[in-house]
Protein backbone atom coordinates (compact mmCIF):
# COMPACT_ATOMS: atom_id res chain seq x y z
CA UNK A 1 0.00 0.00 0.00
CA UNK A 2 1.04 3.59 -0.95
CA UNK A 3 1.51 5.87 2.02
CA UNK A 4 -0.40 9.61 1.90
CA UNK A 5 3.33 10.97 2.11
CA UNK A 6 4.96 8.90 -0.53
CA UNK A 7 1.70 9.61 -3.21
CA UNK A 8 1.78 13.87 -2.51
CA UNK A 9 5.46 13.74 -3.26
CA UNK A 10 5.10 11.62 -5.92
CA UNK A 11 2.59 13.85 -7.23
CA UNK A 12 4.42 17.52 -6.20
CA UNK A 13 7.49 15.85 -8.29
CA UNK A 14 5.01 15.18 -11.44
CA UNK A 15 3.36 18.45 -11.31
CA UNK A 16 6.76 20.35 -10.97
CA UNK A 17 8.10 18.80 -14.05
CA UNK A 18 5.30 19.20 -15.81
CA UNK A 19 5.18 22.88 -15.42
CA UNK A 20 8.74 23.61 -15.99
CA UNK A 21 8.46 22.00 -19.40
CA UNK A 22 5.42 24.15 -20.06
CA UNK A 23 8.09 27.07 -19.72
CA UNK A 24 10.27 26.59 -23.17
CA UNK A 25 13.78 28.25 -22.40
CA UNK A 26 15.06 29.66 -25.40
CA UNK A 27 18.09 32.11 -25.82
CA UNK A 28 18.29 35.42 -26.73
CA UNK A 29 20.84 38.09 -27.69
CA UNK A 30 20.72 41.15 -25.53
CA UNK A 31 23.68 44.30 -25.83
CA UNK A 32 23.76 46.28 -22.34
CA UNK A 33 25.09 49.90 -22.61
CA UNK A 34 28.23 50.88 -20.57
CA UNK A 35 28.98 54.08 -22.27
CA UNK A 36 28.80 56.40 -25.21
CA UNK A 37 31.39 58.37 -27.29
CA UNK A 38 31.46 61.15 -29.60
CA UNK A 39 33.13 64.21 -31.10
CA UNK A 40 30.78 66.22 -29.23
CA UNK A 41 30.83 64.39 -25.93
CA UNK A 42 30.78 66.94 -23.31
CA UNK A 43 27.13 68.52 -24.92
CA UNK A 44 25.84 65.44 -26.46
CA UNK A 45 26.29 62.55 -24.38
CA UNK A 46 22.29 62.13 -22.90
CA UNK A 47 21.54 62.30 -26.87
CA UNK A 48 23.85 59.86 -27.69
CA UNK A 49 22.86 57.67 -24.38
CA UNK A 50 19.22 57.69 -25.52
CA UNK A 51 19.71 56.50 -29.51
CA UNK A 52 21.85 54.10 -27.52
CA UNK A 53 19.08 53.36 -25.82
CA UNK A 54 17.00 51.72 -28.77
CA UNK A 55 18.45 48.90 -29.43
CA UNK A 56 20.10 48.82 -25.89
CA UNK A 57 19.20 47.86 -22.64
CA UNK A 58 20.26 49.40 -19.08
CA UNK A 59 22.69 47.83 -16.60
CA UNK A 60 19.33 48.02 -14.31
CA UNK A 61 17.38 46.04 -16.99
CA UNK A 62 19.97 43.43 -17.43
CA UNK A 63 20.63 42.73 -13.32
CA UNK A 64 16.30 42.50 -13.39
CA UNK A 65 16.90 39.42 -15.62
CA UNK A 66 19.23 37.78 -14.31
CA UNK A 67 17.70 38.00 -10.83
CA UNK A 68 14.37 36.96 -12.56
CA UNK A 69 16.59 33.07 -13.04
CA UNK A 70 17.98 34.17 -16.68
CA UNK A 71 21.21 32.94 -17.34
CA UNK A 72 24.34 34.22 -19.02
CA UNK A 73 25.70 31.77 -22.29
CA UNK A 74 28.26 33.84 -24.13
CA UNK A 75 29.85 37.52 -23.62
CA UNK A 76 31.40 39.52 -26.22
CA UNK A 77 32.49 43.56 -26.67
CA UNK A 78 30.46 45.64 -28.98
CA UNK A 79 31.11 49.33 -30.36
CA UNK A 80 28.74 50.99 -33.46
CA UNK A 81 27.89 54.17 -34.81
CA UNK A 82 25.04 55.32 -34.17
CA UNK A 83 23.25 58.29 -35.26
CA UNK A 84 21.61 61.00 -33.13
CA UNK A 85 20.16 64.66 -33.08
CA UNK A 86 21.42 67.57 -31.02
CA UNK A 87 19.67 69.67 -29.20
CA UNK A 88 19.12 72.15 -31.96
CA UNK A 89 17.65 68.89 -33.91
CA UNK A 90 21.11 68.59 -36.13
CA UNK A 91 22.34 65.28 -37.17
CA UNK A 92 25.71 63.98 -35.80
CA UNK A 93 26.87 60.91 -35.02
CA UNK A 94 28.17 58.90 -32.13
CA UNK A 95 29.31 55.72 -30.70
CA UNK A 96 27.49 53.46 -28.60
CA UNK A 97 30.10 50.69 -25.93
CA UNK A 98 28.59 48.11 -24.06
CA UNK A 99 28.57 44.33 -23.62
CA UNK A 100 26.40 41.73 -25.84
CA UNK A 101 24.91 38.84 -23.97
CA UNK A 102 23.72 35.76 -24.94
CA UNK A 103 21.01 35.21 -22.14
CA UNK A 104 19.24 31.54 -21.43
CA UNK A 105 15.57 31.72 -19.97
CA UNK A 106 11.99 30.83 -19.85
CA UNK A 107 10.34 32.42 -23.43
CA UNK A 108 7.80 34.94 -20.97
CA UNK A 109 10.82 36.37 -19.06
CA UNK A 110 13.16 37.28 -22.57
CA UNK A 111 10.35 38.41 -24.55
CA UNK A 112 9.76 41.23 -22.35
CA UNK A 113 12.74 42.86 -23.49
Amino acid sequence: MISMKSFFSGFLLLLTMLLTSCSPSIQKRFEVLTGVDGQYIEEDAKFIFDACLKSSLTQNQFDELLSQGAKVVTTENFKYITEYLDAEGDPYQGSCIGQSYILEGSKSLLDQY
